[in-house]
């Protein structure tokens, strides 16, 4: 989003890593990370669920963060609005990273994934090998009817809904 150029500590932003062959994103660990990795284009289709895989890697024992947003634009006001993954990860420089896998069903016009970096010490975080691909159609053998969410605390939520009647 045009607030650093990746030079040096001051200004950070995803650069691509020569060394580990993967978007890298590092900083000044006094700042907020708040910096946004989009894809290109995808042709993203509704009435299907997609299968996201992609490895992260965090270092130097401090915690990084970083959630998964889908959006019909790459800005960071579209991506904002529909987050598919959200997690912390802390250091793990003993292995070659976490392969994290996400499914999701895009709205109309969803075309974009973006990784937003947002740890509070603004360490490094790495995202390799995003692979995107179609797992199966939203409605087999119907979609559901009636369904609501209630949540029940920061971490449960309580899902209704009527099955399908067709079998």
């Amino acid at each position: 989003n045009g607030d650093g150029n990746g030079g040096d500590w001051d200004t950070p932003e995803w650069i691509y890593d020569d060394e580990y062959y993967c978007a890298f994103y590092y900083g000044k660990r006094d700042v907020t990370a708040d910096d946004w990795l989009i894809t290109p284009a995808l042709m993203l289709e509704e009435g299907t669920v997609y299968k996201l895989t992609f490895k992260y890697y965090a270092y130097y024992g401090f915690g990084s963060k970083f959630r998964v947003a889908i959006g019909s634009d790459p800005t960071v006001d579209d991506m904002d609005s529909e987050i598919l993954y959200k997690e912390t990860v802390s250091s793990f420089a003993d292995r070659p990273g976490i392969t994290q896998t996400v499914y999701f069903a895009p709205r109309e016009g969803d075309r974009f994934i973006g990784f937003h970096h947002i740890s509070e010490t603004m360490e490094h975080l790495s995202i390799d090998d995003i692979h995107v691909e179609a797992y199966c159609s939203a409605e087999i053998p119907a979609a559901v009817e009636n369904l609501t969410a209630l949540k029940k605390s920061d971490t449960e939520v309580q899902l209704n809904f009527t099955l399908p009647a067709v079998s």
